[in-house]
């Protein structure tokens, strides 16, 4: 392992700036993406799957972890965060915290506490309250949040994963804008970020984010 579950990549010092969180524990993901594009970006993994609720190994707390993002608005803006599964808890969870502009939340998993009566009840095995997981529902429903662009896809292909599920963890936090992509899973091998990112949808929301702040 490396000391560090944080990588930082500058392209310039101005411009668009994406935070991208880790699904996965061993693998830092986007990072390959993000520099084809030229686009500057913090990317975060959680190696004890703490579901980032001590912050950032090797980097810092979650208070230190706000604290930086939010120093990236001097050089920088728009402020994204991104992320899959659990990765799009946290972009949702320190998105909001560190008041960032634009929130991409793909396979959308925002928690969901006690309150599994808004889920199908065959899924309630599935939903059971994590401290670690915390519910983000109530943080969304006080003060300014972020612009939320979900990507929820059908499960296609996968029939143990739930699609309706990643539909409802993004209604239920009022996302701005959630956009069906029919054919991929929740995770595996074909897994909604993949697609998007391989067919190019990705790409042309952050270009074009990348636009509207040299226009």
């Amino acid at each position: 392992m490396s000391d560090s579950d944080f990588e930082e990549v500058i392209f310039n010092s101005s411009g668009l700036f994406v935070f991208a969180f880790a699904s996965e524990t061993w693998n830092f993901e986007w990072g390959n993406f993000l520099s084809s594009i030229g686009v500057s970006h913090a990317l975060f993994k959680d190696r004890f799957d703490l579901w980032y609720r001590d912050g950032v190994y090797g980097f810092g707390d979650a208070a230190a972890l706000v604290g930086y993002i939010k120093s990236k608005r001097k050089s920088f803006g728009p402020m994204i965060t991104l992320g899959l599964s659990k990765g799009s808890w946290a972009a949702l969870k320190f998105g909001k915290l560190a008041e960032v502009d634009r929130v991409i939340a793909i396979s959308v998993n925002s928690g969901c506490g006690k309150s599994l009566d808004e889920f199908p009840p065959r899924w309630h095995h599935r939903l059971e309250y994590s401290e670690l997981s915390a519910d983000l529902k109530p943080l969304y429903e006080v003060g300014k949040n972020p612009y939320v662009h979900a990507y929820v896809s059908d499960g296609n292909g996968l029939p143990t994963e739930a699609p309706e599920i990643d539909r409802i963890m993004a209604q239920r936090i009022n996302a701005d804008k959630i956009t069906f992509i029919p054919g991929y899973t929740h995770g595996g091998e074909n897994n909604l970020a993949r697609g998007i990112r391989n067919n190019g949808i990705l790409k042309q929301e952050i270009l074009e984010l990348c636009k509207r702040r040299t226009s």
